[in-house]
C-alpha cells in the first residue's frame, strides 16, 4: 500500500512542476463560421466537462494566463457532454492541446440515436501549444446529432478551444429565385432566372394575390412590390449578397372574361345509366368527391352554371385533378369528357389506378370554340381498371369540362344456356361439362331422400328452374332458359342405387391379447369418437354388412377417428379392411400427441373386393406410447372395418409366477411374485374361508384356486404355465387370532357433562341393545376383562334404543370400537317425530381399541328428542362407551391450582456417572440422593437449596392425581439455567439448550439461559399432554445442565400446574407470580379444510422447546386438486403427502411470545437419517419451515411479496398454506416454506469446503447477511448512515464452521462494495458494477421498498455470492412487517407509503443509500421499476390486486378460524383493503421519484450468441461427466467486441469474462467446465473454465453485460420440444444458423463430435479421397494439388480422440484393423486449410 501512495506523490509533484505558464493561441475563425464546446473566444453551447464514465482521469479546469483550460491529469479516458448539435454545416473539428508527458492521444466524436463513434489518433508534441484541426470527414459519426467528446491517452494533457468550424465562403452575386408562388401556390412556368410571367386571374376577380419569393442564396434578399389594381403588374426586386449585382421580376395580372349569360351548355349525354359510370355530369349519379384537391397547382378551379348545368372551369390551367370513389371500371370501354375553350393550345387527360399508382395520358387535338365531345377508348391507358380514382387535365388557357363518365357497348340479348356449375348436396358433380346434358349418379344402396341439386348459368342473365325427382330411383330436371327469352334447354339428372353389400370384411383371427383394437366386432375395442368434426366434407356412416358394423365413407377427402390415448409400442402392425368401387387414391396416417405427430401410409387402391392391409408401426413417425388418431384421405366411397393394432405371439412362455394375490380383496401381506408359502391370522371366531383371487404374470397362463375346507385349513392356487407343463402350487395357511382380551379405554369427561346411553363409567339409559329390525347381525353384550362391551358379530346394520333425550347442550357423540375384519363402519344418529337421521362414516383402524368423538353438528337430527343409534359396516366389531358430552358449560367451574409448588420436597443428586437407567421412572430415588426444597442451586440467591458447582443436576421427585376426570388441562413453568429436559412417568415433556437423547451426565448446555424469576420475569411455559398422569403417583424427573462446570451459577425450578373443574381441595394455590393462560379456544368443529392440513406429534405430547429439536411425526393431508381435506383422511395412505418421522423446535424471535409458535423442522426416514422429500409439490429437501405469520392479521404480506419475487425472476422461499394440529390442538392457518440455504433447488451456490482456502475455491459459496445476533454468530460490522454500526452474521459457512480467511474474504467483498459505492465508481473494472449482480440488487430494493419494509437493510437481509460470480442480493426474507403493517402493540408505525426505507432511521450498511444515489445505479433502478409497473408486468397495481384476491379467496376460510380461535374480529376484508389502497399510494410515490433513465434507456451490447451447449456429455463408467461440459459463445458481428464486464447472471453455472478481454468478429470462443479434459478429449484447448456444473436437466443460461443487461438468453430443456439426444447420448446442442432465435428450441440441433475441424470448411472437388468407405482394414486418404498434409486426427462419435498421426505426404494408407465396428471422424489438417469427414468402421 505505501508504494503506491508514494507513486501518487511523485506523479502529483510531477503535475505541479508541468503546468503551462502560457495560455493556448487565440482562434481567429468568424463567430459565424463556429460551433464552440469549450473556449473563451466564442459563445459555447451548454457542455457538462466531466461526466462519470467510470474514469481515472482527474479532470479540473484551471486558470492559464487568464485563460479557462481543461487539466486531464492521469489520463486514461474522459468524457465531455453538450447539447445534441447539427455540425454537418462545418468542416472540422478544432483543439488545441499541450503536454509534457503524453505518449498517445486519441480524440473521438460521437453521435447519438445510434451511438457512432471513432477516434483520430493526434502525433503527440510535447512542450508547447500544438494546433490540431481534425477533417469531420474522418469520422463515421452521424454529424446532425453529434453530442460527446472523448479524450483517451496517457500522462497529463490541457486541452483548450474545443469547436467545430466552416471555411468563410466568398460574397455571392446570386440573384436567382429558389420559389416564387402566388396566394402560396407555385407559379405555373416557374424558373429559376425568368424575369416575366403572365397569370390570368377568374373573371370577377379584384384582389390583388399575394406573391412570395425565396432566393436560391439565402445571403440575397427580394423586395415584392405589389399591383395596385387588378389588371395590373407586381414586381419583385432581388439583391445579391455582394450588395450590387441585381435583377426585377414582373407578373402581369389579367382576369378571364365570364361565360356570356344564356350561353349553351354542354350536350346532353344518350347513354343508358346501365351502361355508365358517372364521375362528373348532371345527367347521372356521379361519385366524384373532391372536384379540386391540393396537388400544388395554379389552375384556378372553379364549379359555374352554364344555361343552368353543373360545369367545370378551369383558368390559368396548368394542370388540375379530380378525385373520386375507387372503381372498377374493367367492364366499361371508354371515357367521355364534353370540353369547351377559347384559348387553350394543349390538353391532355389522365386516367390514374392505385396500387400501385398508374396514370398516362391521352392527348386531346384541341379545337377551340364551341363544345367538344370527346370518348377516348379505355384501352389507351395502362391504369389497372378495377382500382381506378383519380382524373387530371393538364394544358393551359382557359378550360370548361362537363359530362366526365365511362361507358360500355350495350350487349346484345344472349342465347347462352351452358352452366357453369352443377353440385349435389352442395359437391360438384363428377364428370361436370358446361353443355353437357345428361347425368348418371349411383347413390349408396338404401339412399332415401332425393340429392339437393343446384346450378349456376354462365351467363347471369339466363334462368334456371330445378325439378326433383319424386323418389330414388328417379331423374332431376333442369331447365334453362337463355337471356333472350327464347333458346332454352334442358339437362337431367338420373339416380340410380347402387347394389347393396351382402358379404362383411372378412374376421380378424388374431389372438385378442395380442390386438388392441380401436373399431372391430371381433374384438373389444377403446373408446373411439369414429365421426370427429375436423370440417371434412366426407360422410361419415356406420352401416351393418351381413351383421357386421362397417364404417363408410361416401364423398371422401379426409376423415378422422379418434380414441383414448393409447400406448401401442408393443405392437407391430396397424391392420384394416378395406372395400371400394370407384377410389383412386387412399392414405392411412397413425397421429401421435404432445406433440401432434403424424405422416401417412398410401395404400395400392385394389377395387371390387374387401382388401386386407397391415401396415408396419415402423413407416410411422408417431410416437407410439402415446397415439390416439387415425385420418383417412382419398375421393370416392370406402368401406372399413378391423381397425387394430397387432404384433407377433411370443413363444409359449414358461412363466408361473404371480403379479397379484389377494385374500377378501385386499393384498396378502408380505406379497412375492414366486413366493409359494403364506400364514394369515384370522379374527378370533371367523369360520368362513377367506376369498382368495390370483392374477398371472403371464396373462396365458392359468391359476386353480381350491379354497380350505374350514377355519383354521389351508387354501391352496395351482398355476399352470402358457406351455402347458409348467406348473408350481402356492399355499395359505389361515390360523386364528386368540380372542380379544383388552378392554376398552376408561373414560374420564365429568359425568355433569355427560349423557351415557352405554358404558360402565357412567349411569346409562339404554332401553334395548338388540331391537329387532331386521338385520342380520349377531349381537350378543359380552364381558371383556370385567368390563361390558357389545359384541357385533357378521354386521350388517344394527339400532340400539334408549330414553328420548335432549341432548341439545351436548357437543359430541362418543364411542370407542374395536375391530380386526370391518372394512367400513358407519354410526347414526336417529330423532323422534319426525324421524330423522343420517349416519357418519367413520375411517376405520383396525387391530387396536380406537376412540372416536363424533361433533353432533354433522348430524341433522333433532337433538332435543333423539332416542336410537345404528351402526352399519361389515365383519365383527365390537363397542362401548357409547355416550354424548360437552365441554364445561361454564369457564368460572375452571381454575388452576398447582400440583408441584416451588417449595416441593425433591430428591437430587451431583452426578459423577450415570444413575441408574430407570430414576426417571422409578417411584423411588436412589438411596444415597440427597433431599431438598426446590429451587435448587447456586449463585443469583434465588435458590431454597444450595449446592456446589457442576456440570449438571438431576431431580426426582412423585406427586398423587386424585381424579384424572377432573384435570382439563396441565403446564409445566420452568425457571431455569442453562438447559434442561423434563420427563412425567419416564416420557419427555420439555426441553431447552439440551441435545442428544439420552443425555448423559456431563453434557454442558448448548447455550446461554439465565434464570427468569429473580429478574422479575415469569419463567418459561409448555402446555403438556394430561394424558401422561394416571391416577395416583406419578413420576417427575428433571436433570440440568450448565454451560460450563465453573458456572457462577445455576437454577431449576420447576412447578407443574393442572386446570381443574371446581375446586379440588387437593392440590395447592398457585404461586404469586402464576398468570393464568387464556381460556382454552372455541371448539369450531375443524373437521375439513380446502387447504393442506399437517398433524404434528411429539413423542408423549410434550411440548416443543426452542432448541434443540425434538423426535415428532407428522403426516400432511392433501387430496387432489380441487378437493377439500379431512381430518379423517389422516389414515387414508392416498391422500397422504408426507407421513413420517421429523425433528421439530420453536423458531423466531419476536414471535417466540406468541402462543401460537413459528417451527422448524427436518424430515428423516425409518432409519434415522435426513430424508429430502417433495412436501405440497415443492422440491425436495429435509429443511423446512413451518411459520406462524406472526404479526400480520391478514396472512399474506410474506407470502404475496415472495410470490411478487418469484415473478421478478428471483429466488424466494416457496410456501404453500396449510392448517396445523399439533398434539390433537388445532393452532390455525400456517405457511410451510422452504428454510433459506445452500442447494440446487434454493440457493443454488456451490458450497464452500473447509480446505477452500485459496482462489478461485475461496471466492464462492458465501451466504451471509445483515441480522440481529446473538452468541457468537457475529462475522463483522459496517457503518450506517444512523450513527450505528450494521452487523453481518456469515449463515454458510456456519458461525461455527467458517474460516478465518473465508470469512476475511466475503468481508472484504462487502467493504469494497462500500468503498466503490460510495465513491459512485460505476467502472465495469474496478467499479461497483465489478462486484454486484445489479439487477438481483435492483430488484431486492423495489421489493422491499414496495412494500415499505422497515426491517429491509438491517435484518433478515440476505446476501450470497457463489465461485468466481458476484455478489447477490437476497434471497428477500420476512417481509410481515410491510404493505402498512408494524408492531403497533410496541408503538412502531414505519412501514409508510411516502419515505425510503433505506434512508429513514434504517440502520442498514451505507452502502444501499450510497447506490441509491449513485446515476447509474439509480437509472437501472428506475428503468426497472418502469418495466415492472407496466400493465401486464408483476409490479403493476392491477397484477399485485389479483394476487391480493386470489391468496384472500384462497384463505379466507381458514383465517375465519383463526379468528374464532383467537376470540376476536380481525377485519379481514377491511385490511384487505387498506392494502389495496397502500399498495396503489406507494407505486404512485415511487414512481413520481424514479422518472429519469435516460442513462441506461438505449445500452448497446455485444452482438454474442450462445451457439453450442454441451450438457450432460455421453462418459465412460469411471469419468466425470461435467469434465466434458462446455459453451460456445459466437460474436455475431464483423467487427471486434470488448467483453470487459460480460458475465452469466443468476445462479448455476457462473463465469465472467477478463477485463480488456476483446473477441474478433465472427469469432468463437469455447468455454469449459474443466479445461483438460476439454482439450484432451476435442483436441483444442478452451478459451477459459467456467464453475458449476451445466444442469443435466435444464436450465436457464443468461449472458449479460457488467450492469446486468441482457445479452443472450437460452432455456434449454433436456425434453422434447429440445432435441433429447443431447441428453447423455453422445450428442451436444449446437444452433442451426446463427441468424436463428436460440430461445426456440427448433432453432437447435444436435452434434456428435467436436474438434477444431469444427470451424474448417468442405474441400473442394477433386481434392481430396478417401477409400475404401465403410472401411474394412486399411483406409487410403490422398490430397491433390501439390498439397500436403501435416496432421490426421481419429475422432469417435463422442468427440474422444481415437488416433492421431503426424506426416508431410501427400497420401497415406492407414491400418484401422484394431478399430471397433462404429461411426468415426477423421480430421484432416494440411499447411492451410482443414476439413473433416465421416467413417464407417464394418
Amino acid at each position: 500500500m505505501f508504494k503506491y501512495v508514494f507513486l501518487f506523490f511523485i506523479g502529483f509533484s510531477a503535475l505541479n512542476a508541468q503546468n503551462p505558464s502560457s495560455a493556448a493561441p487565440t482562434p481567429n475563425k468568424a463567430p459565424a463560421d463556429v460551433i464552440s464546446v469549450f473556449s473563451d473566444t466564442y459563445t459555447n453551447i451548454n457542455a457538462d466537462l466531466n461526466p462519470n464514465w467510470g474514469q481515472q482521469t482527474q479532470t479540473t479546469e484551471v486558470q492559464i494566463d487568464g485563460n479557462n483550460t481543461l487539466e486531464y491529469a492521469n489520463l486514461n479516458y474522459q468524457g465531455m457532454q453538450y447539447a445534441v448539435s447539427d455540425v454537418s454545416a462545418m468542416e472540422y473539428v478544432h483543439l488545441d492541446y499541450k503536454t509534457a508527458d503524453a505518449t498517445a492521444l486519441d480524440f473521438y466524436l460521437i453521435s447519438q440515436n445510434p451511438t457512432v463513434e471513432n477516434p483520430y489518433s493526434i502525433a503527440i508534441v510535447t512542450g508547447s501549444w500544438q494546433s490540431i484541426d481534425i477533417p469531420l470527414s474522418v469520422y463515421t459519426a452521424n454529424l446532425d446529432r453529434v453530442f460527446q467528446f472523448k479524450t483517451v491517452g496517457n500522462g497529463t494533457v490541457y486541452l483548450d478551444n474545443i469547436y467545430f468550424w466552416k471555411a468563410t465562403a466568398a460574397q455571392s452575386t446570386d440573384i436567382s429565385l429558389s420559389a416564387l408562388t402566388v396566394d402560396g401556390n407555385s407559379i405555373a412556368g416557374f424558373e429559376a432566372t425568368s424575369t416575366s410571367y403572365s397569370v390570368e386571374l377568374p373573371a370577377g376577380t379584384t384582389t390583388v394575390p399575394t406573391v412570395a419569393a425565396t432566393t436560391t442564396d439565402t445571403n440575397a434578399s427580394a423586395v415584392v412590390t405589389a399591383a395596385t389594381s387588378i389588371p395590373g403588374t407586381t414586381t419583385i426586386a432581388v439583391t445579391a449578397q455582394d450588395g450590387v449585382t441585381t435583377s426585377t421580376i414582373s407578373i402581369a395580372f389579367s382576369v378571364a372574361s365570364t361565360p356570356p349569360t344564356g350561353s349553351s351548355a354542354a350536350p346532353t349525354p344518350n347513354k343508358a345509366p346501365a351502361d355508365v359510370i358517372s364521375v362528373y355530369s348532371d345527367a347521372y349519379s356521379s361519385i366524384a368527391s373532391d372536384l379540386n384537391p391540393g396537388w400544388g397547382q395554379a389552375t384556378q378551379t372553379t364549379e359555374v352554371q352554364i344555361d343552368g348545368n353543373n360545369t367545370l372551369e378551369y383558368a390559368n390551367l396548368n394542370y388540375q385533378g379530380m378525385q373520386y370513389a375507387v372503381s372498377d371500371v374493367s367492364a366499361m370501354d371508354y371515357v367521355h369528357l364534353d370540353y369547351k375553350t377559347a384559348d387553350a393550345t394543349t390538353l391532355d387527360f389522365f386516367l390514374i389506378s392505385q396500387n400501385p399508382t398508374v396514370e398516362n395520358p391521352y392527348s386531346i387535338a384541341i379545337v377551340t370554340g364551341g363544345w367538344q365531345s370527346i370518348d377516348i377508348p379505355l384501352s389507351v391507358y395502362i391504369a389497372n381498371l378495377d382500382r381506378v380514382f383519380q382524373f387530371k387535365t393538364e394544358g393551359d388557357g382557359t378550360v370548361y369540362l362537363d359530362n366526365l363518365y365511362f361507358w360500355k357497348e350495350p350487349a346484345a340479348a344472349g342465347t347462352d344456356t351452358s352452366l357453369s356449375a352443377l353440385t349435389l348436396d352442395g359437391s360438384s358433380i363428377a364428370d361436370f361439362g358446361a353443355s353437357k346434358t345428361s347425368y348418371s349418379v349411383e347413390l349408396p344402396a338404401g339412399t332415401t331422400v332425393v340429392p339437393a341439386v343446384a346450378v349456376t348459368t354462365t351467363d347471369t342473365n339466363a334462368s334456371a328452374v330445378v325439378t326433383a325427382a319424386t323418389s330414388i330411383p328417379g331423374t332431376t330436371t333442369i331447365a334453362v332458359t337463355a337471356q333472350d327469352g327464347s333458346t332454352t334447354s334442358t339437362i337431367s339428372i338420373a339416380f340410380t342405387l347402387e347394389p347393396a353389400n351382402s358379404a362383411a370384411a372378412p374376421t380378424p383371427n388374431k389372438a385378442p391379447a395380442d390386438v388392441i383394437s380401436v373399431f372391430s366386432d371381433a374384438y373389444t375395442n377403446i373408446n373411439a369418437d369414429l365421426n370427429p368434426n375436423w370440417a371434412q366434407q366426407t360422410q361419415t356412416t356406420e352401416i351393418q354388412i351381413d351383421g357386421n358394423n362397417t364404417l363408410e365413407y361416401a364423398n371422401l377427402n379426409y376423415q378422422g377417428m379418434q380414441y383414448a390415448v393409447s400406448d401401442v409400442s408393443a405392437m407391430d402392425y396397424v391392420h384394416l379392411d378395406y372395400k371400394t368401387a370407384d377410389a383412386t387414391a387412399l392414405d392411412f396416417y397413425l397421429i401421435s400427441q404432445n406433440p401432434t405427430v403424424e405422416n401417412p401410409y398410401s395404400i395400392a387402391i385394389v377395387t371390387g373386393g374387401w382388401q386386407s392391409i397391415d401396415i408396419p408401426l415402423s413407416v410411422y413417425t408417431a410416437n407410439l406410447d402415446r397415439v390416439f388418431q387415425f385420418k383417412t384421405v382419398g375421393n370416392g366411397t370406402v368401406y372399413l372395418d378391423n381397425l387394430y393394432f397387432w404384433k407377433t405371439p411370443s413363444a409359449a412362455g414358461t412363466d408361473t409366477s404371480l403379479s397379484a394375490l389377494t385374500v377378501d380383496g385386499n393384498s396378502i401381506a408380505d406379497f412375492g411374485a414366486s413366493k409359494t408359502n403364506y400364514s394369515v391370522e384370522l379374527p378370533a371366531g371367523t369360520t368362513a374361508v377367506p376369498t382368495v383371487s390370483a392374477t398371472t404374470t403371464d396373462s396365458n397362463a392359468s391359476v386353480v384356486v381350491t379354497a380350505a375346507s374350514s377355519i383354521p385349513g389351508t387354501t391352496t392356487i395351482a398355476i399352470t404355465a402358457k406351455d402347458g407343463s409348467t406348473t408350481s402350487t402356492v399355499s395359505i395357511a389361515f390360523t386364528l387370532k386368540p380372542p380379544l382380551s383388552v378392554a376398552a379405554p376408561t373414560p374420564t369427561w365429568p359425568s355433569a357433562d355427560v349423557i351415557s346411553v352405554y358404558s360402565d363409567a357412567y349411569t346409562s339409559n339404554a332401553t334395548n341393545l338388540n331391537p329387532g329390525w331386521g338385520q342380520a347381525t349377531n349381537a350378543t353384550e359380552i364381558q371383556i376383562d370385567g368390563n361390558n362391551t357389545l359384541e357385533y358379530k357378521n354386521l350388517n346394520y344394527q339400532g340400539l334404543e334408549y330414553s328420548q333425550t335432549d341432548v341439545s347442550a351436548m357437543e359430541f357423540i362418543h364411542l370407542d370400537y374395536y375391530t380386526d375384519t370391518s372394512n367400513f363402519i358407519k354410526f347414526s344418529l336417529i330423532s323422534a317425530n319426525p324421524r330423522v337421521e343420517n349416519a357418519y362414516t367413520i375411517d376405520v383402524v383396525k387391530g387396536s381399541w380406537q376412540s372416536i368423538d363424533i361433533p353432533l353438528s354433522v348430524y341433522n337430527a333433532n337433538l332435543d328428542r333423539v332416542f336410537q343409534f345404528k351402526t352399519e359396516g361389515n365383519g365383527t366389531v365390537y363397542l362401548d362407551n357409547l355416550y354424548f358430552w360437552k365441554a364445561p358449560s361454564d369457564p368460572q367451574d375452571l381454575q388452576w391450582e398447582t400440583v408441584v409448588s416451588p417449595g416441593h420436597q425433591w430428591h437430587y443428586t451431583l452426578p459423577t456417572s450415570e444413575p441408574s437407567s430407570n430414576w426417571k421412572v422409578a417411584q423411588n430415588a436412589p438411596s444415597n440422593w440427597l433431599q431438598g426444597p426446590s429451587g435448587i442451586g447456586y449463585g443469583d440467591e434465588d435458590d431454597a437449596t444450595i449446592v456446589g458447582t457442576t456440570a449438571s443436576l438431576f431431580m426426582h421427585t412423585t406427586f398423587e392425581i386424585q381424579n384424572l376426570s377432573t384435570i382439563n388441562r396441565l403446564l409445566l413453568d420452568m425457571d431455569y439455567d442453562d438447559g434442561f429436559v423434563a420427563y412425567i412417568n419416564g416420557v419427555e415433556i420439555a426441553r431447552n439448550l439440551v441435545s442428544g437423547n439420552p443425555v448423559p451426565y456431563n453434557q454442558l448446555s448448548d447455550g446461554l439461559h439465565e434464570a427468569l424469576l429473580y429478574r422479575g420475569f415469569s419463567p418459561e411455559r409448555y402446555f403438556l399432554n394430561k394424558s401422561l398422569l394416571v391416577n395416583g403417583t406419578n413420576v417427575f424427573a428433571v436433570q440440568v445442565h450448565n454451560q460450563s462446570v465453573d458456572s457462577s451459577d445455576l437454577t431449576a425450578l420447576p412447578v407443574l400446574s393442572a386446570e381443574v373443574y371446581g375446586e379440588s381441595g387437593f392440590y395447592s394455590d398457585t404461586p404469586f407470580w402464576f398468570e393464568n393462560p387464556d381460556p382454552e379456544p372455541v371448539d369450531f368443529n375443524f373437521y375439513s379444510s380446502n387447504l393442506p392440513m399437517i398433524f404434528l406429534q411429539t413423542a408423549g405430547g410434550q411440548g416443543i422447546p426452542d432448541e434443540p429439536k425434538i423426535d415428532a411425526s407428522m403426516k400432511i393431508i392433501e387430496r387432489p386438486e380441487g378437493q377439500r381435506n379431512y381430518v379423517y383422511d389422516v389414515n387414508t395412505p392416498d391422500y397422504l403427502n408426507f407421513n413420517g418421522p421429523i425433528k421439530i423446535e420453536t423458531r423466531g424471535s419476536s414471535s417466540t411470545f406468541f402462543s401460537k409458535k413459528q417451527y422448524a423442522l427436518t424430515t428423516y426416514d425409518a432409519i434415522g437419517e435426513k430424508d429430502n422429500v417433495k412436501l405440497l409439490d415443492m422440491p425436495k429437501e429435509n429443511d423446512w419451515i413451518l411459520s406462524g405469520i406472526a404479526f400480520d392479521t391478514i396472512f399474506m404480506r410474506d407470502f404475496i411479496s415472495y410470490k411478487l419475487s418469484n415473478k421478478l425472476g428471483q429466488y424466494a422461499s416457496r410456501g404453500r398454506y396449510c392448517e396445523v394440529v399439533l398434539n390433537d390442538s388445532y393452532q390455525g392457518i400456517y405457511m410451510l416454506q422452504e428454510k433459506l440455504k445452500s442447494d440446487g433447488s434454493r440457493i443454488d451456490l456451490n458450497k464452500i469446503k473447509a480446505d477452500d482456502t485459496v482462489l478461485p475455491k475461496l471466492s464462492g459459496g458465501y451466504i451471509s447477511k445483515s441480522d440481529k445476533w446473538e452468541g457468537n454468530e457475529l462475522g463483522w460490522q459496517m457503518p450506517n448512515y444512523g450513527g450505528y454500526n450494521t452487523d453481518f452474521i456469515n449463515v454458510h459457512p456456519s458461525p461455527e464452521d467458517i474460516l478465518p480467511v473465508q470469512s476475511d474474504y466475503i468481508q472484504s467483498v462487502f467493504q469494497s462494495l462500500a468503498s466503490t459505492s460510495a465513491s459512485q465508481n460505476s467502472s465495469l473494472i474496478d467499479g461497483y458494477p465489478s462486484i454486484i449482480d445489479i439487477p438481483s440488487f435492483v430488484d431486492f430494493m423495489l421489493i422491499n421498498e414496495l412494500a415499505s419494509n422497515p426491517d429491509a437493510y438491517q435484518f433478515s437481509t440476505y446476501f450470497h455470492k457463489d465461485r468466481n460470480g458476484k455478489l447477490r442480493a437476497g434471497p428477500i426474507w420476512d417481509l410481515n412487517l410491510t404493505f402498512g403493517n408494524d408492531l403497533f402493540l410496541f408503538g412502531f408505525d414505519r412501514s409508510k407509503t411516502d419515505l425510503w426505507q433505506f434512508t429513514v432511521g434504517n440502520r442498514g450498511a451505507k452502502f444501499w443509500n450510497d447506490l441509491y444515489n449513485d446515476p447509474i445505479f439509480k437509472c437501472y433502478l428506475t428503468k426497472r421499476w418502469k418495466e415492472l409497473t407496466a400493465i401486464g408486468q408483476p409490479l403493476n397495481e392491477n397484477e399485485i390486486f389479483d394476487l391480493v384476491d386470489e391468496t384472500a379467496a384462497l384463505i379466507s376460510e381458514s383465517v375465519g378460524r383463526q379468528q374464532a380461535l383467537w376470540g376476536f374480529d380481525l377485519r379481514f376484508e377491511e385490511r384487505i383493503s387498506n392494502l389495496k389502497t397502500f399498495v396503489t399510494q406507494r407505486i404512485q410515490w415511487m414512481s413520481n421519484r424514479l422518472t429519469n433513465s435516460s442513462l441506461c434507456d438505449q445500452v448497446t451490447t455485444p452482438t454474442l450468441t450462445i451457439s453450442k451447449i454441451n450438457y450432460n456429455p455421453k462418459v465412460e463408467v469411471d469419468e466425470d461427466a461435467s469434465d466434458f461440459e462446455f459453451i460456445e459463445i459466437t460474436n455475431t458481428s464483423s467487427s471486434s467486441k470488448d467483453l470487459t464486464g460480460v458475465y452469466f447472471g443468476g445462479l448455476g453455472l457462473t463465469y465472467q469474462f477478463p477485463n480488456g478481454y476483446v473477441i474478433e468478429g465472427n469469432a468463437s470462443v469455447f468455454l469449459a467446465n474443466e479445461s483438460q479434459t476439454f482439450e484432451s478429449s476435442y483436441g483444442f484447448a478452451p478459451f477459459d473454465e467456467f464453475s458449476r456444473s451445466l444442469a443435466n436437466g435444464g436450465q436457464e443460461l443468461a449472458l449479460l453485460d457488467g450492469y446486468g443487461n441482457q445479452i443472450d438468453f437460452v432455456d434449454y430443456d433436456d425434453k422434447s420440444p429440445w432435441p433429447e439426444e443431447a441428453d447423455g447420448n453422445g450428442s451436444y446442442l449446437e444452433l442451426r444458423d446463427l441468424d436463428l432465435d436460440n430461445s426456440l428450441p427448433s432453432s437447435w440441433t444436435i452434434e456428435t463430435i467436436l474438434s477444431s475441424a469444427a470451424i474448417g470448411e468442405d474441400p473442394p472437388k477433386d481434392f481430396l479421397s478417401i477409400y475404401p468407405n465403410p472401411i474394412d482394414t486399411y483406409l487410403n486418404i490422398r490430397i491433390a494439388n501439390g498439397a500436403r498434409f501435416q496432421k490426421l486426427t481419429l475422432w469417435d462419435v463422442n468427440g474422444r480422440q481415437v488416433e492421431s498421426y503426424q506426416t508431410d505426404k501427400s497420401s497415406i494408407e492407414l491400418n484401422l484393423e484394431t478399430l471397433e465396428s462404429g461411426i468415426y471422424f477423421i480430421e484432416i489438417a494440411t499447411e492451410n486449410r482443414t476439413f473433416y469427414k465421416k467413417l464407417i468402421r464394418k
